[in-house]
């Protein structure tokens, strides 16, 4: 972290610091959840996304706070040219359905007007970057 050295630690150790931080953030969301008035509802369950979902067992954990299914979210169906694989993972979930959501919600960016298709970029500009990004840092 910051400027301070790699070190090595046990498995062990590590989660004696990261379980509690997972208790109290799936915590937090299941008060949440309980103040809203959604408790009974969600039949569907939980889904979790982003890279801290990919702990080990943080979906048992998440299971046993929120007392209904948990899963882990990742991109389903691209149709991203070349990168459908590696995209398909929970750390993209949320880039991923934002582009997509975009999409849905300008399907024919041929029909807007000029000047605001260069504004937007358009969704093939957009995918481009997305894509030129995630090989500049992965």
């Amino acid at each position: 972290m910051g400027d301070r050295a790699a070190r090595r630690m046990s498995r062990q150790t590590l989660a004696a610091v990261v379980e509690p931080r997972y208790d109290e953030l799936f915590s937090l969301v299941m008060s949440e959840i309980e103040r809203a008035g959604y408790t009974g509802k969600l039949a569907a369950g939980i889904v979790l996304t982003g890279g801290s979902a990919k702990i080990e067992d943080a979906s048992a954990l998440a299971e046993s706070i929120f007392h209904m299914p948990v899963r882990i979210g990742m991109p389903q169906s691209l149709k991203v040219g070349g990168m459908g694989e590696v995209l398909r993972n929970p750390i993209y979930s949320t880039g991923v359905g934002l582009l997509m959501y975009g999409r849905t919600k300008n399907p024919n960016r041929n029909s807007m007007p000029e000047s605001t298709r260069k504004l937007n970029l358009g969704m093939d500009g957009i995918v481009q970057k997305f894509k030129d990004w995630m090989h500049q840092n992965f």
